[in-house]
This record gives C-alpha cells, sequence and structure tokens, in this order.
C-alpha cells in the first residue's frame, strides 16, 4: 500500500496540481487527495517518517481549506473536506477540539442553507453530525470520570 500511495501522490503532486493551479475548485480537490493518501501512509509508514507524514498531510488539507475559502461557502466539496479533516485530526492527531470545531463551523454554516443540498452533501454531514455527537459524548464521559474520580454511577 505505501509504494501505490507513493506513486499516486507523485502523479497528483507532479502532474494535476501544477496542471490546475488557477482553478481553486480543483485545487481543493487534488489537495484533499495528497491529504488523503498521506494519511493512508501514515498507517503503513515507517516510525522514521511518521512525524514527517502527519506534517505533510495537515499541510495538504490546510492548503485545500485555504483554496476552499475561495469557493461559496456552499460549494458541495466543502463538507467531505471537513470530514476528511475532522477524521484526522480526531484519528491521528488525537485532537478532538479541532475535530470539534472544524466539523462545528461547517455544520453550522449548511445548517443556515436547509434541506436544498444534494443527497451525497447530506449523507457528507450527517456523518459529520454523528462524529460531532460521538466525540462531544466521549468528552462528556471523560469529563464526569475526571470530576467523579473514575466512579460511575454505578459503582457507588
Amino acid at each position: 500500500m505505501y509504494d501505490k500511495c507513493v506513486n499516486i501522490l507523485k502523479s497528483l503532486k507532479t502532474e494535476y496540481l501544477p496542471a490546475n493551479s488557477n482553478n481553486n475548485e480543483d485545487m481543493v480537490f487534488f489537495l484533499q487527495m495528497i491529504g488523503d493518501y498521506t494519511r493512508y501512509m501514515i498507517e503503513c509508514c515507517p516510525e522514521n517518517e511518521l512525524e514527517n507524514r502527519k506534517k505533510e498531510t495537515l499541510d495538504a488539507y490546510m492548503l485545500a481549506l485555504k483554496h476552499a475559502d475561495h469557493l461559496d461557502k456552499y460549494h458541495i466539496i466543502r463538507p467531505g473536506l471537513v470530514l476528511n479533516l475532522s477524521a484526522f485530526y480526531y484519528e491521528v492527531l488525537n485532537n478532538r477540539n479541532d475535530a470539534l470545531r472544524v466539523s462545528l463551523d461547517i455544520l453550522s454554516i449548511w445548517s443556515k442553507r436547509g434541506l436544498e443540498a444534494n443527497t451525497r452533501t447530506n449523507r457528507t454531514l450527517s456523518l459529520l453530525n454523528e462524529n460531532v455527537i460521538f466525540w462531544q459524548e466521549e468528552e462528556k464521559k471523560e469529563f464526569e470520570e475526571t470530576s467523579t474520580g473514575g466512579c460511575t454511577d454505578s459503582d457507588r
């Protein structure tokens, strides 16, 4: 898997990005792909590459977000980018706060739009919402455990 990701990333960086550098939508798409494939590499990369791969992944997602700022706030590419970024924050960087922040931001924006989104976008937003609920419940449980010294109601 690692070698396949390396080859895909090489093509994305040398062929697709330069050819689309004037189109923000394409840049978001290809930068998100770079973030995604670099994230996949984290699962199987040598230990000595781990921190560099994490940085590369975050850099690609952040640059994709920067290009997304030039698109309409309701552009359908934005929820998918945020879903992948939030999963990266949570699963790889163990950063629930940033995962929640970016997820809640996009959900807030799209909640103002109503039901006009297409089916694929609605599914992505639903996944984001499910993640937010899970992360908030997890946060609440951790708070309760620390404030009760690790005892639950059934332990008392």
